[in-house]
């Protein structure tokens, strides 16, 4: 999918449908459809409501600054950013001005290779300890926060789809400040998952895959305590599911997507991250044309925008990804926010909450089905509360929230776990 942009977008009572252009040719596609087929129940008493005149979108607001979301805030910020010194574009000073006082984000986590190729090492000691210094001068509480990090790379990822190498690559990310230490894989406490999970333990550090669907990902070594979330959307495309759509998704390893790791019982949240390397990388090799804009992370902090609360929400997954917009979403299940593990002996009571002027399908899957389906949405807020799931099997189940907007943009809850005991 490369070099395509948006050129329009159709929709009608079942249907979505979009123009892409590529260098060549014009594609029509269909890409969400309401199959009447399906076991969905569509909500009969759904109804979208008109916006508060008092309110404002967060579109509409375009800057920085805390969302109400009940008792939290929202913050949105991009978890994984490279310059070039690794393979992307733009000095450390550079990207962090821009994060800062040009997209205006409330964080950003610079995350530039460990190291790349045999012999090519991309983050020098002096470089990691300079990344360090320049966040904590940019690093601002309450107005803009800059969180320590880099990308383990494992150097046997080849990006073949046919490769036997699954180990993939992991964005790191650290609480503290300048003491934060650098575990290459090169090294000898960090070389593979289960060494690099053990050290990261003791070092207040959480570890994010991405692009698993291209570079792939080992789930038996899942560490929850670790790899606390799922990086779902970036540059490189979405990776729920196999096939992925309206976003499509880099690559195709069979059973790498975030619905895979749900079904073999690993608690990820969700995050996105725009994994850019800046136009010298991705012209032509990412879903859309601006390549800082291909995912962003919304926390939910109760407390002051810091460096530590937004480490703690992510390690909590008290946060949620989106497509690259600051779009906003409630999910709640018995009133637990997303990323809560619950256990009742009744149906679970399911309510949600998304605003934007291009709503268009909002979806409450449980356990990788499509579980309820809002019809099309003409409104700029969508709310239902108390949604009884009353055909939930006994046992260990997962729900998350996927809301689809008119120019095919996406935002993904991260999932609640119940246990239903009746």
């Amino acid at each position: 999918m490369r070099g395509l942009s948006v050129e329009g977008v159709w929709t009608s009572a079942t249907d979505f449908w979009m123009a892409r252009r590529d260098r060549k040719s014009i594609t029509i596609q269909l890409m969400v459809t309401t199959n009447p087929q399906k076991k969905t129940i569509r909500l009969k008493k759904y109804k979208t409501v008109d916006y508060p005149s008092e309110l404002k979108t967060v579109e509409a607001l375009g800057d920085r600054g805390p969302t109400k979301h009940g008792n939290d805030k929202i913050y949105y910020g991009d978890v994984h950013v490279h310059t070039a010194y690794s393979d992307g574009s733009g000095s450390f000073d550079d990207v962090l001005n821009l994060y800062k006082n040009v997209y205006r984000r409330d964080f950003v986590a610079i995350t530039d290779h460990d190291a790349l190729r045999a012999g090519d090492n991309h983050f020098s000691p002096g470089e990691w300890d300079y990344l360090k210094a320049l966040n904590e001068i940019y690093n601002q509480p309450g107005v803009f926060v800059t969180i320590n990090g880099y990308e383990w790379t494992h150097s046997t990822w080849s990006g073949r789809q046919d490769s036997t190498s699954r180990v993939g690559h992991k964005n790191i990310y650290f609480k503290g400040g300048e003491s934060s230490p650098l575990f290459s894989h090169k090294g000898s406490v960090a070389y593979d998952p289960v060494t690099l999970f053990k050290t990261l333990h003791h070092a207040d550090a959480i570890a994010f895959p991405h692009h698993p669907a291209w570079g792939g990902i080992t789930w038996e070594e899942n560490d929850p305590e670790v790899q606390t979330n799922y990086e779902i959307v970036s540059i490189h495309g979405a990776n729920e599911y196999a096939g992925n759509l309206p976003i499509p998704h880099r690559g195709g390893m069979p059973g790498s997507f975030a619905q895979d790791g749900l079904e073999k019982g690993v608690r990820i949240g969700f995050v996105g991250g725009s994994d850019s390397h800046g136009l010298f990388f991705h012209a032509h090799e990412g879903w859309r044309e601006d390549p800082y804009k291909g995912g962003l992370t919304a926390v939910l902090l109760r407390g002051l925008l810091t460096r530590e609360n937004v480490w703690e929400a992510l390690k909590a997954r008290a946060n949620y990804a989106t497509s690259g917009e600051k779009l906003y979403l409630e999910f709640s299940i018995n009133g637990l926010p997303m990323g809560s593990e619950v256990r009742v002996s009744k149906p679970p009571i399911i309510s949600f909450e998304a605003r934007s002027d291009k709503l268009l399908y909002a979806y409450i899957l449980r356990n990788g089905k499509e579980r309820f389906v809002s019809g099309p949405i003409d409104a700029r807020m969508a709310r239902y509360v108390g949604i009884e799931d009353e055909t939930i099997a006994p046992g260990k189940n997962y729900y998350y929230l996927r809301v689809v907007y008119k120019d095919g943009s996406v935002a993904w809850s991260s999932p609640i776990w119940v246990e239903y005991e009746p």
